[in-house]
């Protein structure tokens, strides 16, 4: 089988014929030297766009300090909070939700003295109603009369003296802090931080002039019940688009800052 012959033609016109086999990769001839490199075919390189490569980090650090910050809030709350809020018997979260909606939309549309008053009636009309049941069992089986919560009322009613001081004894700081705080808004200690607090009153003066503060109470208990098996559930997706709303949003909030006197008022960066 005859090898295949190509005619390389220098510079100065003179002619050789090189014998080359049949390459598997790409062949050269060069016609000066008559040599035969061999070139490879270029590969191309994929080479990420440094740009996206920023912002994937950037939204990732985001994603993670959000989902940092709900981790650290559902580790403060006790057992018996998680096993609620997040549904781990369907049946005691029902019942506890159902309860506590069905009591706030009473007390939307009755008032809170009136719902307490027809609860109290209710179960005085229960109570009456089982001790007279049970006097006409007794009176038919000609039993001495007794009453049927004796058992309940045999037992002490005392509230532990150890954690009521404690409950006091926090309300109390807390209730101190909170007049120390007042006060220095309200005596404008420190200007930003008033303009701040009389922005919050203005926001929450609108809000309850629109909807009432049962109304609010209601869509926080709803939600309270509702995000923290969402976010269980959709906790990547959840990160994600928080991250990228973060990414939107600082350098709208960089821009602020930088204006004179408007971006004293906002709050200050947390350094790690």
């Amino acid at each position: 089988m005859s090898q295949p012959e190509m005619n390389v033609t220098d510079s100065s016109g003179d002619s050789d014929f090189v014998q080359v086999e049949a390459p598997e990769s790409h062949v050269a001839a060069t016609s000066t030297m008559g040599n035969v490199e061999e070139v490879e075919p270029p590969q191309e390189s994929v080479v990420g766009s440094p740009t996206k490569s920023g912002e994937e980090s950037n939204a990732s650090q985001s994603a993670g300090q959000c989902s940092t910050a709900c981790c650290s809030f559902v580790a403060n709350l006790p057992p018996c909070a998680n096993q609620l809020l997040y549904w781990r018997n369907p049946i005691q979260t029902g019942l506890t939700f159902g309860t506590l909606l069905a009591l706030a939309l009473l007390v939307r549309c009755n008032g809170l003295l009136s719902v307490v008053t027809l609860l109290a009636l209710s179960m005085l009309i229960v109570a009456f109603t089982y001790r007279t049941f049970c006097a006409v069992v007794q009176t038919f089986q000609k039993k001495p009369l007794e009453n049927p919560f004796n058992e309940y009322l045999a037992r002490p009613l005392v509230l532990p003296e150890d954690k009521v001081v404690g409950f006091v004894k926090c309300g109390v700081s807390r209730v101190t802090c909170a007049m120390v705080e007042l006060r220095r808004l309200l005596t404008v200690q420190s200007i930003p931080d008033s303009i701040r607090f009389g922005i919050i009153l203005y926001i929450v003066y609108t809000i309850t002039g629109i909807i009432s503060i049962w109304t609010i109470m209601i869509l926080d208990l709803i939600l309270l019940f509702t995000l923290p098996r969402l976010y269980e559930e959709k906790k990547v997706q959840i990160d994600r688009l928080l991250g990228q709303a973060k990414q939107t949003i600082c350098p709208i909030i960089a821009l602020i800052r930088a204006i004179p006197y408007v971006g004293q008022i906002l709050p200050k960066e947390k350094t790690a």
